[in-house]
Order: C-alpha cells, then structure tokens, then sequence
C-alpha cells in the first residue's frame, strides 16, 4: 500500500540541522513532497473530503483502540480469575483425601497438628471455591483449563487487534498532522477548512 509507511513532513523553519545544510534542507523537502504526495494518496484512498470528515476518521479510530484496549484488559481480568480458580482447585483436590482423613480421625487435634499445612490449604481453597461458584457444583479441573486455553487464544487475538487499531490510529494521527501541514498556508489566506487536494 501507497500509505503503509506514512511519516510526519519535517517542519524545515524549525529543523536545524535543515538550517545548517542547504543539501539537507533539499533532501528534507523531497522527502516531504513525497510524504505529502502518500498523505494525499491515503486520503484520497480512504473518500475523506473534509477535515470533518478527517477528525470523524480519527475519533473512529481512537475509539476502536478504546474499545480494543478495555476488550484485552477485560479477558485479562477473566485470565487472571480463572487461573485463581485452578490454583484453588489444585489445592482443594490434593487435601481433599486427607481432609476426609481428619474428619475420621479419632484425635482430631493431633492429626490436624500432623498435617496442619495441607488442611489449612484445602479449608481455604473450599472457602474460595464455595464463595465463587455458591450453590453450583466445583467445575472439573478439565473445564477450567480448557476455558483457560480459550481466554489465552482470545487474547491472543486481542492483541493482535490492539496492535492493528493502535497501528490505523497513529496512522490516522499521522494523516491529521501532514494535512494541517499542507493546509495551513492556504487556510492562512483563504480561512477554508474543505480538504481540496
């Protein structure tokens, strides 16, 4: 694409190096010419008439990144839940045996003091489990990691979106400023804000 590697046009009035080296200064100013030739390209590629329709473009964009950016914190949060559930869930299944141990025992103190460390482990992983999921029956350590393996790929996916819509935003940012760049003489004498390119 014409527009795959759009970059900012140089402000030569505030570049010193520009001001230093006339052969720079002209090196700069094709390099602009030809940022200004792929910004018009994208603008004319994307039907956008206006400056209206330019900022429209751009409050589109920075909203697909909001949206983008809370979807992946929000499959994050469910990660991170989800891997509090197995965590749980593995300390709930290895004491279960020797807490059905301590319920049968007949001195019940001296076998909690043997095995005080993994009854404590599954009383609070019961505790955990019982406030998460109330009434319901314990989902099977399988189900939790299968939806573990699913959020994973979904935020996979994620950001692999985030990366696009942050990717068309500085796009779309770029654009806005190469156009205020090649408007602003013309918007000087004329006071237009129609994009005539």
């Amino acid at each position: 694409l014409i527009h795959s590697d759009l970059r900012l046009v140089v402000d030569l009035q505030n570049c010193v190096k520009a001001q230093q080296s006339r052969a720079y200064a002209r090196k700069v100013r094709i390099s602009n010419l030809q940022e200004m030739a792929r910004t018009v390209a994208f603008v004319q590629e994307q039907g956008i008439a206006t400056l209206d329709a330019l900022d429209a473009n751009y409050e589109a964009a920075q909203e697909n990144y909001r949206a983008a950016s809370s979807a992946l914190r929000e499959t994050g949060a469910q990660l991170t839940a989800v891997n509090a559930q197995i965590h749980h869930m593995g300390l709930y299944l290895s004491g279960k045996k020797t807490y059905q141990a301590f319920l049968h025992a007949k001195d019940k103190a001296a076998f909690r003091a043997a095995h005080s460390g993994e009854i404590t482990d599954y009383e609070k992983a019961a505790r955990f489990l019982k406030e998460k999921f109330e009434d319901a029956a314990f989902p099977s350590m399988k189900a939790l990691k299968a939806q573990k393996a699913a959020l994973c790929k979904q935020k996979s996916r994620q950001k692999e979106m985030l990366r696009q819509s942050r990717e068309e935003r500085r796009k779309i940012e770029v654009v806005r400023t190469n156009v205020g760049k090649i408007l602003e003489p013309e918007q000087i004498r004329t006071g237009r804000s129609a994009l005539s390119l």
